[in-house]
């Protein structure tokens, strides 16, 4: 079994109660494939960035769940037959090189609130430093 990030975007044109729905469908979908569910977050109702397919605010979903090795596939392709789904992104945390514990560490200690401090980047390269500019020469007086 692999260990999976899925988070997905539904229509913000749903109902608090339709966009519950339409997740808890979702996540009969990692059942049927004979996937469990470790972990989920519910993000609410937030505004896109751009619009997608004509919405301009989506219902955020995160789970952590594990599927079969090649099942992942199948979960895509059923995924994107879901209508109310506009967007989703399913990644392997072994690729990644994430443990289940650090996907979901800003939530210890608090109700599914963001961190307050930015988390840091995977991808820490080398620090840039501050370039002063360069102040001209004083001419001399001749």
């Amino acid at each position: 079994m692999s260990t999976y990030e899925l988070t997905f975007i539904l229509s913000g044109q749903l109902s608090q109660a339709e966009a519950e729905e339409a997740a808890e469908k979702v996540k009969g979908l990692i059942g049927e494939l004979t996937g469990q569910l470790l972990k989920e977050h519910a993000w609410g109702l937030r505004t896109l960035a751009y619009p997608i397919k004509q919405d301009t605010s989506g219902y955020y979903f995160t789970l952590l769940l594990e599927l079969p090795t090649g099942k992942a596939a199948e979960l895509e392709k059923e995924l994107r037959l879901q209508s109310p789904l506009i967007r989703h992104l399913l990644i392997s945390l072994a690729k990644e090189r994430l443990t289940p514990a650090e996907v979901f560490e800003f939530e210890e200690g608090t109700s599914n609130s963001l961190p307050s401090e930015p988390m840091p980047s995977r991808n820490s390269g080398p620090k840039t430093k501050k370039i002063e500019p360069e102040q001209e020469p004083e001419k001399e007086k001749v």
